[in-house]
C-alpha cells in the first residue's frame, strides 16, 4: 500500500520520522506499507522542524488494513432448478467483479456492478457452478475468491485446486455462541509453500475488517479448539489475541484463516522478540457468519 505524505515547516530544516524529507522546508513523499506494523493496526510518521537550534515537531497517525474478502453462498447447495444468493463484504478494495467461469450470461449480467460490498443471485442450477470475485485493491493488486454452488444429490466434477487456496469451516458458523463457549475451527490449505503458516483471525462484519487474533504459527492443514473469552477473562491489551470485550452480543463475525510467511513472523501474541519479522500474507479463507450471543 502506498501513502503519500505533505509536509511543511515555516523555517529552517526538516527531518522525517519514517520518511525522507532531505532537509527541505516543505515538500511531499510516497512511502509503502507492506504489512501493518508489529502489534497494531496504526502506521506513525513524524516531522521535526529545525531553525537556529529551536525544535517543533509533529506527527500524524494512519490506520492500516489488510485487504479481505469474504464471499458466500447461501444456500451453498440447492435443489435442481433453484437459484442461490452470492453476498460478499470487503475491505481495503476500490472495485469487486462477481462472475462465473460456467455461466457466460451471469457473467455477462454483473460485468458493470464493481461493489465492494454486494449481493447477486444466481440463476435457476441445474448443474454446479463456481463464482469468482476478483477485487482490485485500493493499493492497485488483487485479490480473489472463490465459491460453488453444489446440486443437492448430485457429486461435484471440478478438480481446479488453485495454489495456496485455504478453505476455513468452525462448529459456531451460522450459528449464535456465548462468550466461554468452545468452538473447533478447521482449515485445510492446497499446495501451501514451504516455511509458510496459517493464522487464526476474527473477522468483525460491521467493520469489514479482521480485528483480533485467535491463534498463529499453525500448520497448513489442521484444526484448533478455541474458547471464546468470556467477559470477566483476564485480558492482556498489549497482545492481539482475542479478549472477550472485543466480541459485541449482536454483531456479526467471521473465523479467518491466513496464509502466511515466514512461519515464525510475529503477530502480536505475546511480548515481541528481539528482532521481530513481519508476516508477508498469502491467501486467506473465511468460514461463514456467527452471531454473539451473551
Amino acid at each position: 500500500m502506498s501513502l503519500a505524505i505533505s509536509y511543511s515547516c515555516s523555517s529552517g530544516t526538516s527531518a522525517g520520522s519514517g520518511f525522507q524529507t532531505n532537509g527541505a522546508q516543505s515538500g511531499s513523499a510516497t512511502v509503502t506499507i507492506a504489512n501493518p506494523p508489529n502489534n497494531t493496526n496504526t502506521a506513525t510518521y513524524g516531522l521535526t522542524c529545525t531553525n537556529q537550534n529551536q525544535t517543533a515537531s509533529a506527527q500524524c497517525t494512519v490506520q492500516v488494513g489488510r485487504p479481505s474478502i469474504i464471499l458466500i453462498a447461501n444456500p451453498k447447495a440447492v435443489a435442481t432448478s433453484t437459484a442461490s444468493r452470492l453476498g460478499w463484504v470487503t475491505s481495503g478494495m476500490q472495485s469487486c467483479v462477481i462472475s462465473s467461469p460456467d455461466l457466460p450470461a451471469f457473467t455477462l449480467q454483473n460485468a458493470n456492478n464493481t461493489s465492494v460490498n454486494g449481493t447477486a443471485t444466481t440463476p435457476p442450477l441445474n448443474s454446479a457452478a463456481r463464482f469468482l470475485l476478483h477485487c482490485t485493491t485500493v493499493g492497485g493488486g488483487t485479490r480473489d475468491a472463490t465459491t460453488t454452488v453444489s446440486i443437492i444429490g448430485v457429486p461435484d466434477t471440478f478438480t481446479d485446486t488453485p495454489s495456496g487456496s485455504v478453505t476455513v469451516s468452525s462448529t459456531a458458523d451460522a450459528t449464535t455462541i456465548g462468550h466461554g463457549a468452545t468452538t473447533t475451527i478447521t482449515w485445510t490449505t492446497q499446495n501451501a509453500p514451504s516455511g509458510s503458516a496459517i493464522s487464526l483471525w476474527v473477522f468483525d462484519v460491521l467493520l469489514g475488517q479482521s480485528t483480533v487474533l485467535i491463534a498463529d504459527a499453525r500448520a497448513p492443514n489442521g484444526a484448533f479448539l478455541w474458547r471464546i473469552p468470556d467477559l470477566t477473562d483476564p485480558c492482556d491489551t498489549n497482545s492481539s489475541i482475542a479478549c472477550g470485550s472485543d466480541l459485541v452480543t449482536g454483531r456479526k463475525y467471521v473465523i479467518e484463516a491466513a496464509l502466511y510467511t515466514p512461519a515464525n513472523a510475529y503477530l502480536g501474541n505475546g511480548a515481541p522478540p528481539a528482532n521481530p519479522v513481519d508476516p508477508t500474507y498469502l491467501d486467506f479463507g473465511f468460514g461463514d457468519p456467527f452471531t454473539m450471543g451473551n
